[in-house]
């Protein structure tokens, strides 16, 4: 056998992936934008002591997110759509953000067995649940919120007075269940990290569970997309110090279809142009990548990338605008970005699909 000969093809195929791999970092296209130069917004956050998270937009059209402030301390923070900021500090760790139609902001949280609410005039009322840990949270149709708990595997129902009116527990035990989202046929689906399940809960609490296709993945985000499916990510970790992802879309009947490997990401979110949109990680830095609703991935480099300095993408939201806010940046140095998704013809990056 001619080693040489069944080698050779592969360290070509090889080294001309790393080549184009290389050229995908450094080189990006030619702009459609004049001047070369994406419409883009940025507005400073302060120093964090980690990143910021939960980013969603509000009843009052102002996207919100979770600024950890000082060691064990948070506040919840809101950006306008002209970059103003605000934000309280709060009691607790919060995880997940939610918003009723009163404008009020609830949050799930991690230490204690409360759900809180954060009032427009900047009042913390908090709730009991039967759990000491709760995790996503979602307003279904008829204004209640749905709210998983991970230490007693189950959900609740509560209205927006702060009453408990239903407690389902799930059916498959120790499941660590994850965020909650509303999906387009007016029921709650949410994750199930251990039992690497999507769950179904109709708003009378009957409950399905389907598995989903990649054994060893860990399911991090999940969202309701414009066609009317739910979308969720699972990631793989490989070794040494890597990662890559999927992207899933479950139809309101549990069948699921499988997209990608692609690079990991880290927040995903329906566009108001018909799309899903994710923040992917890229080494040091993070790419938009825009989700068509047959699957197709399309990515673009944000034209604030230092190829030299941290500028992780960590957190994605939809605004009242119409554009799309990123949370960025190192701890002590953050930022929220806005991209106009119908201007990102600029630093448009090949999509490098994973084999």
């Amino acid at each position: 056998m001619d080693v040489h000969a069944t080698a050779g093809p592969k360290l070509l195929r090889s080294l001309a992936l790393g080549i184009l791999l290389v050229l995908c970092l450094i080189v990006p296209t030619s702009a459609d934008t004049p001047g070369g130069i994406c419409p883009i917004n940025r507005f400073p956050i302060g120093a964090t002591d980690w990143y910021v998270f939960g980013m969603a937009r509000g009843a009052d059209n102002h996207v919100w997110f979770v600024k950890p402030s000082a060691a064990n301390t948070y506040h919840i923070a809101n950006m306008s759509p002209d970059g103003t900021l605000a934000e309280v500090p709060v009691d607790g760790t919060p995880v997940r953000l939610a918003f009723t139609v009163d404008q009020n902001v609830w949050y799930t949280r991690s230490d204690s067995g409360v759900v809180s609410q954060l009032t427009l005039s900047n009042t913390i009322n908090s709730f009991p649940i039967s759990s000491t840990i709760s995790n996503g949270i979602a307003v279904a149709a008829d204004g209640n919120l749905w709210i998983t708990e991970s230490a007693s595997n189950q959900i609740e129902r509560m209205t927006a007075t702060g009453t408990i009116t239903g407690q389902f527990p799930v059916p498959t035990a120790d499941s660590q269940l994850g965020d909650i989202v509303l999906g387009g046929d007016g029921n709650l689906w949410f994750i199930e990290k251990a039992a690497q399940k999507i769950g179904r809960i109709s708003t009378t609490g009957i409950i399905a569970e389907f598995a989903t296709l990649t054994p060893s993945a860990n399911l991090t985000h999940i969202t309701a997309a414009p066609d009317g499916n739910v979308w969720f990510v699972e990631t793989v970790a490989c070794v040494p110090y890597c990662s890559y992802s999927y992207y899933n879309r479950i139809t309101p009947d549990g069948t699921i279809m499988r997209f990608g490997p692609t690079y990991p990401i880290d927040g995903i979110v329906a566009g108001v142009d018909g799309n899903l949109w994710a923040i992917l990680r890229l080494r040091y830095n993070f790419l938009l990548g825009r989700i068509a609703m047959d699957g197709t991935l399309t990515t673009f480099g944000s034209p604030s990338t230092d190829p030299y300095l941290a500028h992780l993408g960590n957190s994605i939201a939809a605004g009242g605008d119409g554009k799309l806010w990123v949370g960025t940046g190192s701890y002590d140095n953050q930022f929220v970005e806005t991209f106009d998704p119908n201007k990102l013809g600029c630093f448009v990056y090949m999509p490098m699909v994973l084999r």
